[in-house]
């Protein structure tokens, strides 16, 4: 089995919050780092034997499986289950943004390893399944 994390994503921009799908953000793909991830991801595994391509059904993580399942002819499966953690009253950007600023509040979310200190509700919703 490989795992791969969705390539980089567009910038969380202060006060332009990315979509929201199903209560997760949904920033694209469309960041060239991204692109160039996800086409290298393919040509790596292109000759692998896969047998299956799985993703969230949120824009990064389909944009990332494209060029691989373009030169494997597999078609990506949505597991919504993969999706991370829900980011309560920070989705859409807000917990990046504060992390690159350096909020004490975003920093201890890291540090005690604890996704509750975040405002709003931010355990996965129910929605989230397979």
């Amino acid at each position: 089995m490989v795992l791969v994390r969705h390539g980089a994503s567009e910038p969380a921009v202060p006060g332009a919050p990315f979509a929201i799908v199903d209560g997760h953000a949904d920033p694209s793909l469309e960041d060239p780092r991204g692109l160039e991830q996800a086409a290298r991801v393919a040509a790596r595994l292109a000759s692998e034997e896969i047998h299956g391509l799985y993703a969230t059904g949120l824009a990064r993580t389909t944009q990332t499986a494209a060029p691989l399942a373009a030169a494997t002819g597999l078609e990506p499966t949505d597991v919504l289950a993969l999706r991370e953690v829900h980011l309560g009253e920070w989705e859409g950007g807000e917990f990046r943004i504060r992390m690159h600023q350096g909020d004490p509040l975003a920093l201890r979310v890291l540090t005690e390893q604890r996704w509750d200190v975040i405002p709003g509700p931010s355990r996965p919703r129910s929605s989230a399944r397979a």
